[in-house]
Formats: C-alpha cells, sequence, structure tokens
C-alpha cells in the first residue's frame, strides 16, 4: 500500500529551509551591509544630543528658533553644532561582525527623540570604526571635526583682530622659521606653485609652501577656538611647545602653546584650554610643509638643460618659434629630434628631483669632486637665468646638492639613477 504524500508537510519543510537560509543569508549580508547618515535612520528628528567627550554637554534642538543649544555653556558656538550634526549625518561605511577593538571609544554621541527613544553614536580613537546602536561599523572617511573629537572645538571663535594675515613667525625647540609671500624666485619659477607662500630659515634656500600645507594652517588659524581660563597658573613642570607669531595688515598676535594644552595670547593677555586638534593644527615640521624640489622650471621656458658625469652627457636644446600669439616648440635630446609628449614625459624625471633632508654641518664641508652636474638656461620676463647644480657623492645612497654654489640639502642617490635610466631611454 502505497503511503499518501503530504504536501502540507512538504510545505512546510521547505518554508522552513528556506527561513533558515533567509536567516543565514541575511545575517552573512548584513555584515558587509552599507551604513549611512544614522540621523535619517530614526523615526523622529532627534529633540537633544548628550555629548560624553572630556565631559559631558547636553544640546537641545529649539523648533521655534531652529537652532542648537547648549543647556550647561553658554560658550558653545551654534554655529559648529549645526556643523557636528552635518558632520554626523555624513557618515558612511560598512557594518561589520561583532569584534573587540584595540583602540577605545574617545566619544560618544547619544540621540533622543521626541518619544525618548535613543541611538547611540560612539566614535573610536582610530578614527576608523563607531558602533551604533550596537552595530560595528569600518568608516570610510570621517568628517574632519570628528576626527579626534574635543567638546572644545565647539567653542566660539576667538577673535585675532589683526586684518588679513600677511606673516607667519614659528618657533620651538628643534627648529624656527618664517612664512610669507616674499621669495628670491623668478616669475618662471614661482609659476608652478599656487600658494605664493614661502618658507624661510636660517639658510639661503627659500622654498614654496605646499597647498595642503598652507590650507591646514589657514583653516587652524580661522577656527581658533577655545575654553577661556579664567584664573589660569602656569605650574612649574609645563613647558612652552611652540611659539606662533600671526603678523596681519592691521596688527601682531603672538599665541604661545603650552604642553598642557593652554594657549596664551600675548596681547589679549587671555589664558585659553584648547584643543589637541587645535595644538595639531600648529605643530609644524618645515620638511613637512615645503615643495621640496630642487629646480621646478616649466618646460615651456627651458632654452637648454645639460647634464654630464662619468658615461653620462645629455644635452636637451629647447626652440621656440613664435607667430603672432602662437608657440611652437621644438625638442632636440643629443641633436636627436623629440616628440613633445615624449620629451615632457622625460623632463618629469628632471623636473621631480627633491631633496631629501638638510645636510649637516660637516656634510656641507665635505671636499668631494661633483660627479653629476646639471646647468640650466631657461628665459623669465625677456632675460637668461643659469642654474648650476652640483651632485657630490655624500656616501653610497646619498648626493650633497650644491645648487649655485649653495650647499644644504641632500638628495638619494636614487633619483638621480632613475633620472639617467629615463634619459638614456628616451635617448636611444
Amino acid at each position: 500500500m502505497s503511503k499518501q504524500i503530504s504536501w502540507e508537510k512538504i510545505i512546510t519543510t521547505m518554508m522552513m529551509v528556506i527561513l533558515l537560509l533567509s536567516v543565514f543569508f541575511f545575517r552573512k549580508i548584513s555584515a558587509q551591509e552599507a551604513f549611512s547618515n544614522p540621523i535619517q535612520s530614526m523615526t523622529s528628528p532627534p529633540e537633544s544630543l548628550v555629548i560624553l567627550n572630556e565631559e559631558q554637554l547636553t544640546i537641545s534642538f529649539n523648533k521655534e528658533t531652529n537652532e542648537w543649544l547648549a543647556e550647561e555653556d553658554s560658550s558653545i558656538d551654534p554655529n559648529q553644532i549645526w556643523r557636528l550634526v552635518t558632520a554626523l549625518s555624513q557618515i558612511e561605511g560598512e557594518v561589520l561582525e561583532p569584534a573587540d577593538l584595540a583602540s577605545e571609544v574617545n566619544v560618544t554621541f547619544t540621540f533622543i527623540e521626541s518619544d525618548g527613544q535613543q541611538h547611540i553614536l560612539s566614535i573610536y580613537d582610530d578614527n576608523q570604526h563607531i558602533a551604533y546602536n550596537e552595530a560595528l561599523v569600518m568608516v570610510e572617511e570621517l568628517p574632519d571635526l570628528l576626527r579626534n573629537f574635543s567638546w572644545l572645538d565647539l567653542n566660539d571663535q576667538i577673535e585675532i583682530p589683526i586684518g588679513q594675515l600677511v606673516e607667519i613667525r614659528y618657533e620651538e625647540d628643534a627648529e624656527s622659521f618664517t612664512l610669507n609671500q616674499e621669495s628670491n624666485f623668478s616669475a618662471v619659477e614661482k609659476a608652478p606653485f599656487i600658494t605664493a607662500w614661502f618658507l624661510h630659515q636660517d639658510k639661503e634656500t627659500v622654498f614654496s609652501i605646499k597647498y595642503q600645507s598652507l590650507e591646514k594652517i589657514y583653516q587652524a588659524v580661522i577656527n581658533i577656538r577655545g575654553q577661556l581660563l579664567s584664573d589660569y597658573t602656569k605650574s612649574k613642570n609645563v613647558n612652552v611647545q611652540s611659539i606662533v607669531e600671526l603678523v596681519g595688515n592691521e596688527g601682531v598676535e603672538t599665541l604661545t602653546f603650552y604642553d598642557d594644552g593652554v594657549m596664551h595670547l600675548t596681547n589679549a593677555d587671555e589664558y585659553y584650554q584648547i584643543s589637541p586638534k587645535l595644538l595639531n593644527g600648529f605643530s609644524m615640521d618645515a620638511m613637512d610643509l615645503i615643495d621640496n624640489f630642487i629646480a621646478l622650471i616649466p618646460l615651456d621656458a627651458i632654452e637648454s638643460v645639460e647634464i654630464k658625469g662619468q658615461d653620462i652627457d645629455f644635452i636637451l636644446d629647447v626652440e621656440a618659434v613664435v607667430d603672432g600669439e602662437n608657440v611652437e616648440f621644438s625638442y632636440f635630446l643629443n641633436d636627436n629630434e623629440i616628440e613633445e609628449a615624449t620629451m615632457r614625459r622625460a623632463y618629469q624625471y628632471l623636473a621631480s628631483l627633491a631633496y631629501t633632508r638638510p645636510a649637516t654641518n660637516e656634510e656641507q664641508e665635505i671636499k668631494n669632486d661633483s660627479s653629476i652636474q646639471i646647468k640650466y638656461l631657461f628665459r623669465s620676463d625677456g632675460e637668461t637665468i643659469e642654474h648650476i647644480i652640483d651632485f657630490i657623492p655624500l656616501n653610497d645612497s646619498e648626493y650633497l646638492v650644491s645648487k649655485n654654489n649653495i650647499r644644504e640639502y641632500v638628495i638619494s642617490q636614487d633619483a638621480l639613477d632613475t633620472l639617467v635610466d629615463a634619459w638614456q631611454h628616451f635617448n636611444k
């Protein structure tokens, strides 16, 4: 006697299998789910925000005035709170499987809706992970305001009444330098550098400031924030970390930074507790600030370049034919004409030669002969300018650079080897 098929059992079994598979599949993809805009996922806009960092700060949203206000601290800038909420809404990343992280939580934000429901977002001090309502998220890139967050970054902006900034003087134990818009560069040598700001030290070599470096400094200057300290007394074990003098067209202010996180304004004679982020914005290293090119001269201004050394002999000649407003260039490497696109690729290896570090006093006095020499002839403002650069062996991996008889910096041998190899390739 044949058994009757129970379709009900079959259907039930299939549904259970599908359910189990769907749960497994859902758990698998949920750990890779894209995460974005935690505020948008709330059932209603948050009415208050509690920030737990160095201190606990509660911020409430006033519907009538349409602004966020700090309940405990009147020195909090409402515009900064808007920027903070905007930054929180811009967080994007990927949900991860639960895991124990080596890093610690730096700040926790608790959003509270009108019905009392809470949403907790914690940012870890590695600036790469957050936890949102118990979900662990790897973030793509935290907005700057949230990186190494401090509630001090929400304070009112400190006014520095100096007018337009024209010069910055920096001093610390290791080094001192001045940043301004003065240089000994010709118009052609200035052309590749978009900031038009330069670094001056107790050396003859002048460097252009990188755009990213100048932007970092500028943002620090216009975003000086902190908590005014009415009764600050410097302890004996507190030391000056750096001194920054801001020179404007209407005045000068000196900022003294102490290693206990306090900043002193000399003219105002005021002390402020500042965030580590602000202190970092005013922490400078000369070699990190500069475009450290040895001779970044546009190819269109070149008349000739000679590269000489043992078994090295290159001569680049550039001929310019002016036809009205148009200029046509012809390029000859060791008397062989080279197409413009090819020459521009070859020239990049020359233009990108860069210093790697300052030379020591002993290295500057080395008596070795030059093993490679590069001589530039180029046009600027109607005159021909010559630069002669000698590369003097220091050791197995470095050369002392002597530019127009100024010996202050070092270059790696690898950079010169790469240049020579490339030009030999293009000279075939």
